[in-house]
């Protein structure tokens, strides 16, 4: 909640007349590879309020190419959100982080510029299901994992 003296982490019980408060929550999947490919049960729906979803094999993914995910929430697609992928260690400003945005089945595809770490990030807002508690809910998701250095041919 935001108060007069500054944000704090509690929710508008200890501060019902609150101006601003939301619930943060992040959700996060790793993809690690074992061998040739890196189907795991983190591939698959697991039912995250947001969730982000690999609809392609990472180990699979060269650089030069492209990389899709699906974006569910509470298991049904948005569309029009942005989707960003970077290596989660570059700073970069937000004014200039490229998104490419879901379509109507909740899919964007994500250009892979170099090897290495892939971090792939989205964030959404949503209505709190419990406004006695929050105003909104912030949700985040994110996919991460390694792409070996490989040419598109």
């Amino acid at each position: 909640v935001k108060t007069e003296h500054g944000h704090r982490n509690t929710s508008k019980l200890e501060f019902p007349n609150a101006p601003e408060s939301l619930h943060s929550m992040k959700f996060a999947k790793a993809l690690v590879a074992a061998g040739t490919s890196t189907r795991s049960i983190a591939t698959e729906v697991m039912g995250d309020r947001l969730e982000l979803i690999p609809l392609d094999d990472p180990a699979k993914a060269p650089v030069g190419g492209t990389f899709r995910v699906r974006v569910l929430f509470e298991g049904r697609p948005l569309q029009g959100l942005g989707v960003e992928i970077g290596d989660g260690i570059t700073p970069n400003q937000e004014a200039q982080i490229a998104r490419y945005v879901t379509n109507e089945e909740g899919i964007a595809e994500l250009p892979i510029e170099k090897a290495g770490l892939q971090l792939i990030v989205v964030d959404y807002a949503a209505a709190s299901p419990h406004p006695d508690l929050a105003d909104k809910d912030l949700l985040v998701a994110t996919l991460s994992f390694v792409i070996l250095e490989k040419k598109v041919q």
